[in-house]
């Protein structure tokens, strides 16, 4: 599929691999074959199908992170086998992260590649899983251990589909916004800012602007470094205390970030960093309702467990503070990104200033336990 120049309404994503097309606005039929694309969704997401995708073509996988794993992922095979999808087929995800994640490995696996087409619809998806061609699935209770780097051929950002998000769903979007800014320096953290009303929600007038530049940010990192091999690493700001408290606690992704955000911003003023802008950056994330610590962590799991079903995640009893941090704790010594009994952790040392430092894990379970 070719990308074609940038405009007002799209952004064009290049690396070595591929060209990807980001698109605005709603998904117009010209954007993908309806006679040769299958399409993964859940039983929330599934609302937004494209009307001239095909009921056949359909398949249905569970609803959150419960889609990332091989058995769904063998489901999602099974589909396509049974619709004699061949290298002319497209794969389209509708839905949030994990079904982005979910859709882009089978895209990037079924006959060896086939065109993967996104459309997320929560604001995560579109800030995170849907850009920069990361596609994964967990396995046992290691978080995106399975996955490959594969760009999607096209991402159809349709702002109207967050309209039936609820205010905690946004705000676990808004916690990779909030990451970006960090990263990016202090105009696209007061862009933030100035985009968050008293109640802490975000002013639906300036929704757009804050999910482009977020992707801008995003897109000049992955173009640097597509494969991780250096500077993309910086994205992963947050995410080693955060991934770590998802998968003790079950906490949807944004907010374990959010918590593990502030963890960072803790570590790195004890190594010196800006204490104006780890309170500045802790205070924001507060205000549009996120934790910044593991007890706000814990505590939030709690609440949300009541409206979510956490399913097989929830493997910790967090109603005990001592069982949640040596669960928090397990799941940090077991990090992916480790290099032996090291993290490459990434610092932030102000705003729009980070360092990564490899810190041995026993450095960091003492951080969390001191």
């Amino acid at each position: 599929m070719k990308s074609g120049p940038e405009t007002n309404d799209s952004i064009v994503l290049k690396t070595a691999s591929k060209e990807s097309l980001i698109k605005f606005g709603p998904f117009e039929e010209a954007d993908f074959d309806p006679n040769k694309t299958a399409m993964v969704a859940d039983s929330f997401s599934v609302r937004f199908l494209p009307k001239t995708a095909r009921a056949e073509q359909l398949i249905l996988v569970p609803r959150g992170e419960a889609a990332k794993s091989l058995k769904v992922l063998e489901q999602v095979y099974a589909g396509l086998l049974a619709m004699a999808a061949d290298r002319s087929w497209s794969l389209m995800a509708v839905g949030g992260g994990s079904i982005c994640d979910l859709a882009g490995l089978a895209a990037a696996t079924w006959m060896r590649g086939i065109n993967c087409i996104l459309l997320p619809t929560t604001l995560l998806s579109m800030l995170d899983a849907s850009i920069g061609g990361k596609t994964a699935v967990d396995y046992q209770a290691y978080k995106n251990l399975i996955g490959v780097f594969s760009q999607p051929a096209m991402v159809r950002i349709d702002i109207s589909s967050l309209k039936s998000l609820d205010k905690k769903s946004m705000a676990g979007g808004m916690a990779e916004a909030v990451k970006h800014a960090v990263l990016g320096g202090k105009a696209m953290l007061d862009s933030i800012e100035n985009a968050i009303a008293a109640n802490g929600s975000v002013k639906t007038e300036k929704l757009e602007d804050i999910v482009k530049e977020s992707i801008l940010f995003k897109k000049s990192v992955v173009e640097a470094d597509e494969r991780e091999k250096g500077f993309r690493s910086i994205l992963n700001l947050g995410h080693s205390f955060g991934h770590a408290i998802e998968a003790a606690s079950g906490l949807p992704h944004g907010y374990a970030v959010s918590a593990g955000l502030g963890l960072a911003f803790d570590l790195a003023v004890k190594r010196g960093a800006s204490l104006a802008a780890s309170g500045k950056v802790k205070r924001l994330l507060k205000k549009i309702g996120l934790p910044t610590s593991l007890e706000e962590a814990r505590l939030e799991a709690i609440t949300l467990s009541g409206a979510i079903d956490f399913g097989d995640r929830l493997r910790t009893n967090i109603s005990d503070p001592d069982s949640f941090v040596k669960a928090v704790e397990g799941s940090l010594a077991n990090d992916k990104k480790r290099c032996g009994n090291s993290i490459n952790f990434v610092l932030p040392m102000d705003i729009g200033q980070v360092k990564t430092e490899l810190l041995s894990i026993d450095y960091l379970i003492a951080f969390l336990t001191a």
